[in-house]
């Protein structure tokens, strides 16, 4: 079937906000306008001002690692953020030994206190070494030097993976000449049906901000679409990090709840207590939910735990739908199966 769309590759940017120069690689170009443009250039890595960095054959992005075949002996992560995260716990799967230079000291502090604690807690069993406060200095070829404090190390590795984090491609779209205004961070603003500061011009995904996942991009053409869908009507938005075992993610942590006034109801379960781990013997892990009294509307969920990834969109159903902790309280899941973890999860 044809779609009567046409692909260009090309670079783009606007000679005026009607107007766009389509630039080839083999040096030709051209004008083309149009009455509606839509921006989903997406994001791209930050790589740091760091001396030695530039040309380095050791050094890979989140997908220039994803092509690496070799086993690697030694890995050596700049940024203890989630795609770092990530890439750590892959790799010590593997067998790697793993160190996350990690700039800060709060550890996972967008989740759950009690959550970030368990993974810290987990990846020291699992020997992934996190130097925090780690003010990375230069690189020379695998070796890395930073600072704690005053003292100078050197650590070595076999590869360095950048993941101090991600930032919109925008540079070069020409987007003054459009009237399109970006915030501080260089990514476009947006209204709640995507609109920029030129109202025929929206911008999806990544290059607008907020959280990057594929599926608020894929959303993002849901509200381009359909008539009354905005980015504040779509619902809870789950997330996954996907650690081993993942952590996922839907709603408010209990700090956030109680900071906006409101009285909770809080209930913890270790992953181990549910029968399904024990069958795959995967019972690392917490389970945590948040509720808020009285109502009985579920604020939060916050899920350390295998197959935490399938589990959280239940929750989020939940919450869209309205329902009250009860009804995952109650409800009947098969056994042995993850879902029937909730049961127990939400069983206040």
């Amino acid at each position: 079937m044809n779609s009567g769309a046409e692909l260009e590759v090309a670079e783009a940017s606007f000679v005026d906000e009607n107007t766009l120069k389509l630039s080839y690689a083999d040096g030709d170009s051209k004008l083309v306008k149009g009455e509606r443009f839509f921006i989903n250039t997406g994001s791209t890595t930050v790589i740091p001002p760091i001396l030695g960095i530039e040309g380095n054959e050791h050094v890979y992005t989140s997908e220039t690692l994803m092509s690496e075949e070799r086993l690697l002996k030694r890995l050596v992560v700049i940024g203890g953020g989630y795609i770092g995260l990530e890439f750590a716990s892959y790799y010590r799967n593997f067998g790697s030994e793993v160190t996350i230079l990690h700039r800060g000291h709060d550890f996972m502090g967008r989740e759950d206190k009690e959550i970030a604690q368990a993974v810290l807690a987990n990846f020291g069993r699992r020997e992934i070494n996190i130097i925090f406060d780690a003010e990375v200095e230069s690189m020379n070829g695998g070796a890395v030097s930073y600072f704690v404090g005053e003292e100078k190390r050197t650590i070595e590795g076999d590869a360095v993976l950048i993941a101090v984090g991600r930032k919109a491609n925008t540079a070069g779209l020409g987007l003054d000449n459009a009237g399109v205004k970006l915030n501080q961070r260089g990514e476009v603003i947006v209204d709640e049906k995507l609109r920029s500061s030129n109202e025929h011009i929206f911008a999806m995904g990544d290059v607008k901000g907020g959280l990057q996942f594929t599926y608020i991009s894929q959303d993002d053409f849901r509200i381009l679409v359909q008539d009354g869908r905005t980015t504040q009507n779509r619902g809870a938005i789950p997330y996954s990090v996907f650690i081993d075992p993942p952590v996922s993610r839907v709603g408010m942590t209990e700090e956030e709840a109680k900071a906006q006034g409101l009285q909770v109801m809080v209930r913890s379960i270790p992953a181990s207590s549910i029968p399904k781990t024990l069958i795959f013997d995967r019972r690392e892990g917490m389970m945590k939910a948040v509720v808020e009294k009285g109502s009985g509307r579920i604020l939060g969920a916050h899920l350390f735990a295998a197959r935490s990834e399938e589990l959280i969109n239940i929750v989020k159903l939940a919450m869209d739908a309205g329902l009250g902790y009860q009804v995952l309280k109650n409800q009947i899941f098969t056994h042995p199966s993850m879902a029937e973890s909730l049961n127990s999860l939400f069983g206040f």
